[in-house]
């Protein structure tokens, strides 16, 4: 991060400066670091335009994130994917951001805090909510157009970056614990979703908990 670069006139506060990595670090020296983070929102630079988006205006934030190991354990480098949504726009931030995987943080932060009310109050009315392919509503999940009541669910699990949701083995009725899994194919599977395809999906993780439970599987 770079020093304090001034309070903004719309956004308040200054919170934080992130710069390119080398070599792109020299082009920001025409127009400021390209990203800054404030009480009420951030600046970004893109094409040597700096642009200004408040929290209020971002209803989605989705990320993707992927480490690669060595032999299957010592990390060797990876893949950082930020996507920030306005209604006019998607902000993109990647690893050519020092550290953007704090600055990514620190925004979504900001921006589930304003989202999540939102989404429960509208989710307490019944009202019907879309997280990408996943539909819901207080009675019904919906995905890539299929439907199941949320009491005809068996589990939903967070496993490794991934949701998976489960309907009760047939002829057995609802267990409400992990299946064993298959090695092919396992018919108790209802949906299994890399969180990255998810827009707001730590919002969706709070829902489903909420209504059903959620498991947590390193």
């Amino acid at each position: 991060m770079q020093a304090a670069q001034g309070d903004h006139p719309v956004l308040g506060r200054h919170r934080a400066s992130y710069s390119y990595a080398f070599p792109r670090n020299l082009i920001w020296r025409d127009v400021g670091p390209p990203l800054n983070l404030y009480d009420s929102g951030f600046t970004y630079v893109r094409e040597k335009t700096r642009y200004t988006i408040g929290y209020d205006d971002v209803w989605a934030v989705k990320a993707h994130v992927v480490v690669y190991k060595l032999y299957g354990v010592i990390e060797s480098g990876g893949e950082q994917r930020y996507d920030i949504m306005t209604s006019s726009r998607t902000i993109r931030l990647d690893e050519r951001i020092v550290r953007v995987d704090d600055a990514y943080r620190r925004i979504s932060e900001e921006v589930l805090i304003r989202l999540l009310p939102r989404y429960s109050h509208a989710f307490d009315r019944g009202e019907l909510l879309t997280f990408g392919k996943f539909q819901v509503t207080s009675t019904v999940l919906s995905y890539d157009a299929k439907s199941i009541s949320w009491k005809d669910l068996d589990f939903i699990e967070l496993n490794n970056g991934h949701l998976r949701i489960h309907i009760p083995p047939k002829g057995i009725g609802s267990t409400g614990t992990p299946h064993r899994e298959a090695w092919l194919h396992d018919p108790t599977t209802w949906a299994y979703v890399p969180l990255d395809e998810i827009p707001n999906a730590p919002i969706l993780l709070e829902l489903i908990d909420r209504t059903v439970g959620l498991a947590r599987k390193r």
